[in-house]
């Protein structure tokens, strides 16, 4: 049996509105041009949805009252590998902010029937997810 380490990990979070997930364009490196929803690297002593509800205030100025998990899975992206959580914010509060305009475009909001390409990572990947919520 061999072992395989993940020295990477990050958390992500979905947002839906009335059928429509908030969704970003993003500018930097990892994943650059791809459509994903608030999320990042986990710091060190920081559990998977401390950093989810971290990066959807840094990113989005929003705020969640709860975390739903979504996925937990790995993937492997310009030769790195990450171990990734994904989590479903229900009772947010606020209006999305373009935070971090470095890192992404502006946020915006698309049906879950006609979601645009390509996805990133994360959010292609927990796809699959989407029929049951």
């Amino acid at each position: 049996m061999s072992l395989v380490f993940y020295p990477l990990s990050g958390a992500g979070v979905m947002v839906i509105r009335a059928g429509h997930v908030l969704l970003s364009r993003r500018l930097s490196r990892l994943g650059r041009g791809t459509w994903t929803w608030c999320g990042s690297g986990i710091e060190a002593g920081e559990a998977p949805e401390e950093a989810a509800l971290r990066e959807l205030r840094e990113e989005a100025g929003l705020e969640a009252a709860v975390l739903r998990p979504l996925s937990i899975g790995r993937f492997a992206l310009d030769g790195r590998r990450f171990l990734d959580f994904e989590f479903l914010a229900l009772g947010v509060t606020g209006r999305p902010l373009r935070r971090e305009p470095s890192k992404a475009v502006g946020w915006s909001w698309h049906s879950l029937d006609a979601l645009p390409e390509p996805l990133g990572v994360e959010a292609y990947r927990s796809g699959r997810f989407l029929q049951r919520l």
